[in-house]
């Protein structure tokens, strides 16, 4: 939905409008699901639903304005090389020659920091469950559920897990 709507709405608002709009979007959405909280499993559930959907919006919205950005930067680079002196045009065609040179690197890093972003996830996340002591099945202690582990406890690894994210699209929207 994110990918639809914002390709549109970049043209509506302007693309920096539009992607201050995604990044309120994922806090709002990232942030329903740190702090929302309920005893009743179906209304937790469907409040979860919908958070993630706004969350999802807004991440589906990042691509378009990205690439309308990118394409973006391609044609002012190209109407102001038009304009440009033999000097400014040696420049530009070695800084262009540069960065077409390092566009693979680019663009592996950008793919590789996608793996390095789940598996430093995965270790955050396999740390907050070492930490908060529920690595180990004790189904012996009244306050565990069936599977020996502290609901309470889990709350608290998913949700400072969910935090975590949070500050981070945080960071996102200041940049």
């Amino acid at each position: 939905a994110g990918m639809v709507t914002f390709g549109a709405a970049c043209d509506l608002i302007g693309r920096k409008n539009a992607g201050t709009l995604t990044s309120l979007l994922m806090i709002v959405g990232i942030a329903g699901m740190t702090f929302f909280d309920n005893a009743n499993t179906s209304t937790l559930f469907i409040t979860f639903s919908v958070f993630f959907g706004v969350f999802g919006s807004g991440v589906g919205g990042e691509y378009p304005i990205s690439a309308s950005g990118a394409a973006a930067y391609h044609v002012v680079n190209t109407e102001a090389a038009l304009l440009d002196d033999e000097d400014q045009h040696h420049r530009r065609v070695l800084l262009e020659t540069t960065r077409t040179v390092r566009r693979g690197e680019t663009i592996s890093l950008v793919f590789a920091m996608q793996g390095i972003g789940a598996v430093l996830g995965s270790i955050i996340l396999l740390c907050l469950v070492y930490f908060s002591n529920q690595s180990r099945i004790q189904c012996d202690q009244p306050s565990s559920n069936s599977t020996g582990n502290n609901p309470y406890a889990l709350s608290g690894i998913w949700r400072s897990f969910y935090l975590i994210g949070l500050l981070t699209v945080v960071l996102l929207l200041l940049y």
